[in-house]
């Protein structure tokens, strides 16, 4: 950190405007950005990035001088966009918009399609990796769209039996995905499951 930074982060703590109006200016893109990589849209990223800096206006009088700025200003953007993903993750017009918000973000259409069969792929691999009962459960429910009641009557096992077993395998899953994928995957992968 410069001495210029510190000088504006001694005088944002504060309440001096110049100093908060100095710090948006030099990281409003950085944040922008960085946003944008998880959120797949221009405007989604400009109102997180406001949002950003609304929070660090809040939090004025507790940053202190020797704080990484960017640093804050990352971990908050970070927050409010898987904050976003898992808004978009339960509302199926938010999560079909980001899907082609992502591959309208990519630059190369074959890239595209390698990234989302890649996803797949791994989310095939999550599932074969469940145990037998367990996977059965999953893909009738996931894969064929049974109800509870209809995989029950299937397996012969009960309407408990295959809520647990759903739930044993949707940790699994995730826990696999989380391991072997980056955030973006989950969520695009993830809406073959919901």
């Amino acid at each position: 950190m410069d001495a210029q930074e510190k000088h504006h982060l001694i005088q944002l703590s504060g309440g001096n405007k110049q100093s908060f109006a100095f710090l948006f200016e030099k990281y409003r893109s950085k944040v922008y950005y960085y946003s944008f990589q998880f959120v797949r849209s221009r405007e989604v990223a400009q109102e997180i990035t406001l949002d950003v800096f609304t929070k660090i206006w809040e939090k004025h009088t507790t940053i202190q001088a020797t704080q990484s700025i960017s640093g804050l200003l990352l971990k908050i953007t970070r927050d409010l966009s898987i904050t976003y993903l898992r808004k978009a993750a339960k509302d199926e017009a938010l999560r079909k918009e980001f899907v082609q918000n992502y591959f309208q973000s990519l630059d190369n259409p074959l890239e595209e399609q390698l990234i989302f069969k890649e996803g797949l792929e791994i989310a095939q691999k999550a599932v074969e990796s469940l145990p037998p009962r367990c996977r059965q459960v999953f893909q009738l429910r996931y894969r064929e769209g049974f109800s509870l009641k209809e995989i029950a009557d299937e397996l012969n096992i009960s309407v408990s039996t295959v809520k647990k077993q759903l739930k044993k395998g949707t940790l699994i899953v995730k826990a696999y995905l989380e391991a072997n994928t980056d955030l973006v995957f989950i969520f695009i992968v993830g809406q073959y499951f919901s």
